[in-house]
């Protein structure tokens, strides 16, 4: 996910940041060039349904919805 790469700093530090990701895996939550706002959650934060999650897995970013997440 090079897209994101160059916000892990800015998340790493807390800040919420905003970015426009390319690429159609998403659709329908997220269309290619949508703004997006991404912020950062506490280790405990629990994720609803209707959110999107970005997170390292096995070394990797991944991106996916939350009600994919067991």
């Amino acid at each position: 996910m090079a897209w994101c790469s160059h916000l892990l700093p800015l998340l790493a530090a807390g800040q919420t940041v905003q970015t426009r990701p390319k690429g159609n895996s998403m659709i329908p939550l997220i269309h290619s060039g949508e703004l997006c706002t991404i912020a950062p959650v506490p280790k405990d934060w629990i994720p609803t349904k209707d959110q999107i999650v970005l997170c390292k897995v096995v070394g990797k970013l991944a991106c996916c919805a939350a009600r994919h997440i067991a």
